[in-house]
């Protein structure tokens, strides 16, 4: 029995080489300006004439093996089988399955690529077009009765020197009240993919220095999706915006007077060398982005402007001092991403150190923080997200502390009531949709399970650890819920949008 099935095995893998041999006829011809990774490796391809081209529906199944390359027109490919060289894909979809490998890079043109999670490519190894790009396919006949596939390629047109932008969106807080943006993306080469410079400009109502703004560029250098990047500017910062989105803090800032953050205001230089997340991420990769750079600021306190909010008191609340001088620091981290069949996880980890002699300020700091989430029972969410932050040498000054309390952290607590340079948070939701209730413009309710704990202190100081765990009603733009302190019993009523405010 064995036998009979390597018998058919080879017979099928030897059928799929007859109806996909290679036959001058079938030469395919690229044509076009269009010089993308893409198109280069399909050239390539055609040109080293060592691939089998398949032009119909076609599987390759676990005994299929080629040493060359793979040439894909117009047809459904599923591979099980092994492809030694590279794959270019002129029209049509190629699948790898379970178990199926390309040694070599895949180009596609036109169509699609669907690696399944267990299929076994080269990392970086996928170049697919722009989809600006317009790719024209034509079987054309030839003068002996066969024919050529005929591939054209114009690039997409070239990018606008200059192009004003829209965001980012307008901004509200107790230091600046409002804050106007006006921004624009210069592209020197006038290509999508090559290096641009974003310039923006701000207009801070409440603040003694009204004018703000500067420059963010981006150079990609060609290789690993590295990038070097950097940053001129004068604005307000804050260490809390992982506290709440900057949408979000705006309008509990402007509805209810919260505004759950710190600032300062700073002249900044940054450069870094860095691997940002280019490619999506499909389930079983993992992405590990690195960077290292360096930074120069020049930090200014910022005093509470007490602004205008329709209900509510809290923006009248102090807005500590920083240390006035140059920082000088070195930067390191990473992020790192993965994804699994029901899970994700998302995490950075970044090291800063501000050395004597350069700087006003001498010391060196960590911060962690991830985010973890999975689908349980087919339809309901777990989520954890952590954040640790901690100096490593020297004393931190106070625009490199963390605040804790209030709302969207410790709802028993009052907002700021802890404030350090060591800072630990850890929330642990659970919701279950409730699809049998939609309601209009908000649609179905989660009901989810909330727990937090937290604490942030300087130096030696005790550390004052809170807990809060109730229960929640979750919408698509709002929730509500309600959490109590188990140790002292105290209960608190946290509402506000439901856009993502940690990941």
């Amino acid at each position: 029995m064995t036998r009979l099935r390597a018998v058919l095995a080879a017979a099928l893998a030897g059928a799929a080489l007859l109806f996909a041999r290679p036959a001058r006829a079938q030469v395919p011809v690229i044509t076009g300006s269009d010089d993308s990774p893409a198109v280069r490796v399909a050239r390539r391809i055609v040109d080293r004439a060592r691939y089998v081209y398949i032009d119909r529906d076609t599987v390759l199944g676990p005994d299929f093996r080629i040493d060359g390359d793979l040439v894909i027109y117009d047809a459904e490919v599923r591979l099980e089988g092994s492809v030694e060289g590279s794959v270019a894909v002129l029209g049509g979809d190629f699948w790898i399955r379970p178990g199926g490998r390309v040694g070599g890079a895949i180009a596609v043109l036109d169509g699609g690529v669907y690696p399944s999670a267990l299929a076994i490519i080269r990392r970086d190894s996928l170049f697919q077009q722009d989809p600006r790009t317009t790719v024209a396919t034509q079987t054309v006949p030839t003068a002996d009765g066969a024919y050529t596939a005929a591939i054209g390629v114009t690039p997409p047109p070239a990018a606008p020197f200059f192009a004003p932008g829209y965001g980012p969106l307008p901004s509200y807080d107790r230091v600046n009240g409002l804050t106007l943006y006006a921004s624009g993306t210069i592209r020197p080469t006038r290509d999508f993919d090559g290096p641009s410079i974003r310039v923006f400009g701000a207009y801070r109502f409440k603040n003694d220095d009204h004018l703000g703004g500067g420059a963010r560029f981006d150079v990609p250098l060609g290789r690993q999706n590295v990038h070097l990047t950097g940053e001129v500017s004068r604005l307000h910062r804050t260490n809390d915006a992982w506290i709440r989105p900057e949408f979000s803090n705006t309008a509990r800032a402007v509805v209810f007077g919260d505004d759950e953050r710190d600032y300062w205001d700073s002249d900044l230089i940054r450069v870094q060398v860095q691997r940002p997340v280019g490619i999506p991420l499909i389930s079983g990769e993992s992405w590990l982005g690195p960077r290292v750079g360096v930074q120069v600021s020049r930090d200014r306190s910022l005093p509470t402007r007490d602004p205008w909010s329709l209900w509510g008191d809290a923006l009248n609340r102090e807005n500590p001092e920083v240390l006035e001088g140059t920082i000088v620091s070195g930067l390191i981290g990473t992020e790192y991403h993965w994804r699994g069949l029901t899970s994700r996880f998302d995490g950075a980890a970044d090291l800063e150190v501000a050395p004597g002699g350069v700087s006003d300020a001498e010391f060196s700091q960590g911060l962690v923080q991830g985010s973890y989430e999975a689908t349980a029972m087919r339809t309901h969410t777990l989520r954890v997200y952590f954040r640790g932050m901690a100096p490593l040498s020297g004393n931190a000054p106070p625009q490199r502390e963390g605040i804790m309390g209030g709302a969207a952290t410790l709802a028993t607590e009052r907002t700021a009531s802890f404030r350090g340079d060591h800072l630990v948070f850890i929330e642990s939701s659970y919701a279950v949709p409730i699809n049998s209730i939609v309601l209009p413009y908000v649609g179905s309710p989660s009901v989810e399970a909330v727990h937090m704990v937290g604490a942030a202190w300087t130096g030696d100081n005790d550390r004052p650890w809170v807990q809060n765990a109730g229960v929640g009603v979750v919408f698509t733009l709002v929730r509500a819920r309600v959490l109590m302190d188990p140790a002292t019993g105290g209960t608190a009523f946290a509402f506000g949008l439901s856009l993502p405010a940690r990941r």
